[in-house]
């Protein structure tokens, strides 16, 4: 239930989509793996927009060239621990979120919480968790956005439980890579980045919580462009077997 400050702080959202919508931002709780560059960008807007709960895992410290495009983070921050000085910054944003931060990376053990998860949002530098959070959303049917960034280039994949007819992450990136690939300690990072895949991760979850838009493409930045694209299930993807069975069967 909204009290008055609330009604006045969400007036704006709830004039474009509604009280009762409001009210299931309320009520939603909200994973975050990763409170870097784009947990930074994204969790702002999700605590401002009134999600009701947040769980927010990261095992990192500030450092002093996570500033640049970590913009919650400030000198004072530098050999902190990441989960928790965000979980206080997004805190004193909006005293009616309940923000909780776990220093530690996502683990098997922490799968028991989902049930009560109504989303994910996956944005860390590891590509096993990426891996694991998006066989979890189909084991668990939890509307998940897995974000991933390079050098001069980004994705964001949703991989929804109604969205049967998209790819997910593995149909994109078949398995994980036995050698390195870059990262941003390695081949650098344009900054504002983070900030356009986060902000765009956490449109996308509000908008499906409140109920106002289910399905989304996968957003790709390339060669300076961002395209929008529906990509059709891999064949190779364990996740999608069922589907393309049914489908070859009924085209």
């Amino acid at each position: 239930m909204l009290n008055k400050e609330e009604l006045e702080r969400y007036s704006r959202q709830i004039l474009l989509f509604g009280r009762n919508a409001q009210d299931r931002l309320k009520e939603s709780t909200v994973f975050v793996i990763g409170a870097g560059g784009l947990g930074n960008a994204c969790l702002p807007y999700l605590v401002g927009s009134g999600i009701g709960t947040i769980v927010l895992f990261d095992d990192d410290i500030v450092e002093r060239h996570n500033l640049s495009r970590q913009v919650c983070f400030q000198e004072s921050h530098i050999g902190q621990k990441k989960a928790e000085v965000l979980a206080n910054i997004l805190q004193q944003q909006n005293p009616y979120c309940k923000v909780i931060a776990k220093a530690r990376k996502f683990q098997l053990e922490d799968v028991n919480s989902l049930p009560n998860c109504d989303a994910v949002l996956e944005g860390s530098d590891d590509i096993s968790t990426k891996f694991l959070i998006n066989k979890l959303a189909f084991q668990k049917k939890i509307p998940t956005w897995i974000g991933g960034l390079g050098p001069v280039q980004g994705h964001l994949i949703p991989v929804l439980p109604n969205q049967k007819n998209s790819a997910c992450y593995q149909c994109i990136f078949e398995k994980e890579p036995q050698s390195e690939i870059p990262t941003c300690a390695t081949d650098g990072i344009l900054s504002p980045m983070v900030g356009v895949f986060g902000s765009l991760m956490a449109y996308e979850t509000v908008a499906y919580l409140a109920g106002t838009i289910t399905e989304f493409p996968i957003t790709i930045l390339e060669k300076e462009q961002i395209r929008s694209l529906n990509i059709r299930p891999a064949s190779h993807c364990p996740f999608h077997k069922n589907h393309n069975s049914d489908s070859r069967r009924n085209g």
